[in-house]
């Protein structure tokens, strides 16, 4: 998992190009987390959002599905 980090500067980072399907794989496994980076452009940042919504979305769907181990609902019993 990420941590928060202070900002870099110059001297601290380094710039690189990455592909949206490895950056996609590191968001998925967990192994890059969106306060690890910042984005220098506005394309880039949008394409982010997306896939950290998409993640997002489909984790909220994936646990959707899974039944809670709680007892059903009391009903009123016919007499």
């Amino acid at each position: 998992m990420g941590s928060i980090t202070p900002p870099l500067n110059e001297k601290d980072s380094v710039m690189l190009r990455i592909s949206v399907d490895k950056l996609s794989e590191l968001i998925e496994t967990g192994s890059l987390c969106a306060t690890d980076f910042s984005c220098l452009d506005h394309q880039s940042k949008t394409t982010i959002q997306g896939l950290f919504l998409r993640f997002c979305l489909h984790g909220c769907h994936a646990h959707r599905n899974v039944r809670v181990g709680r007892p059903p609902p009391m009903t009123d019993s016919p007499s």
